[in-house]
């Protein structure tokens, strides 16, 4: 079985360039109800996802700050990814956290964070 070494990732149909990280979270709210004769249920609520991709900052522009601006005038920022045959899709993304980093290996990065409305699969 041969093992999965990328996974690419899109913004609005377009390719995101420089991407070398993506985490995407998926967190479900569940409540144990306990009941006066001792008995307990337990209750779910609605799905919560989170996202952070990382590039690699380039010396001219950052495309990735572009592409996600040009998604928010469009109307919306949907970012898709594909995990093996399966491709998934974060709708209405919101950003939360955008951070610069660098050391001296000459590794020089952008951090972006923040929410999903929903994850739907595609394919």
């Amino acid at each position: 079985m041969k093992a999965l070494g990328r996974i690419p990732v899109s913004i609005n149909g377009a390719t995101a360039p420089f991407v070398r990280q993506i985490s995407v979270e998926k967190t479900t709210p569940q409540k144990t109800h306990k009941f006066a004769d001792g008995s307990r249920a337990r209750s779910e609520g609605q799905p919560e996802y989170k996202f952070s991709l990382t590039c690699s900052l380039r010396a001219d522009k950052q495309l990735l700050l572009v592409m996600i601006d040009a998604a928010k005038a469009q109307g919306e920022v949907n970012i898709s990814f594909t995990v093996g045959s399966n491709e998934y899709m974060l709708v209405d993304c919101g950003n939360d956290t955008e951070s610069f980093s660098s050391d001296s290996d000459a590794t020089a990065d952008l951090t972006i964070s923040g929410i999903a409305v929903d994850r739907l699969q595609v394919r």
